[in-house]
């Protein structure tokens, strides 16, 4: 009441306090997307109900910052195992989130071995997983009140080769080995100077 915007609200040319009126909204603020705004409300002095007179405000909603944060993920070779999930570091409005406030696409990498969940987030290695060596996937999240607010970010999986290698010792070794010589049937005698 103090600042609507348009400067103070007033009650027979005085500052107007909330004790002294009736406050109501005609037309109600909700959660909205990006955009500017309008808010009716009307004023009516308590001693005199009939003394009202209405204001609006003009407000600009600006969609919250969005960030998606890479993700890097280890697992075995050959093996299946859900990796986490990826929402868990990202940030909208400063503040981490639930999954239902965006929606989740795979943007590239894709692949038939892992199953990156867009309702809930979770990365998983399925089948019979993936060979050594390195995966990007990159994925995008946007805001669901806002769906041109949005942030890309990368997955990486690792995967490691962690069983140690079996080196066979001489006794594991079994077989023969023969050899026959032959002299040979020529003797040749060069000059030496």
């Amino acid at each position: 009441m103090s600042n609507n915007g348009n400067g103070a609200d007033t009650l027979n040319g005085n500052p107007v306090a909330i004790n002294q009126v009736n406050l109501t909204v005609t037309t109600p603020a909700t959660p909205t997307p990006a955009g500017n705004y309008t808010i009716v409300y009307q004023i009516c002095e308590k001693l005199n109900p009939s003394n009202c007179d209405p204001a609006t405000v003009y407000i600009t909603v600006t969609a919250p910052a969005i960030v998606a944060v890479d993700n890097d993920f280890s697992i075995e070779c050959s093996s299946s195992s859900t990796l986490g999930n990826i929402l868990q570091n990202d940030l909208l409005n400063g503040l981490v989130f639930s999954s239902d406030k965006v929606n989740l696409s795979l943007v590239s990498g894709g692949n038939q071995n892992i199953n990156l969940d867009t309702t809930t987030g979770v990365i998983s290695v399925i089948n019979s997983g993936l060979t050594v060596g390195q995966y990007t996937l990159e994925y995008q999240i946007c805001e669901k009140l806002n769906p041109a607010n949005c942030s890309t970010a990368n997955i990486t999986i690792t995967v490691n080769d962690l069983t140690a290698p079996v080196i066979p010792t001489l006794a594991d070794v079994k077989g023969e080995c023969s050899a026959t010589v032959i002299a040979p049937t020529h003797l040749i005698i060069g000059q030496v100077l």
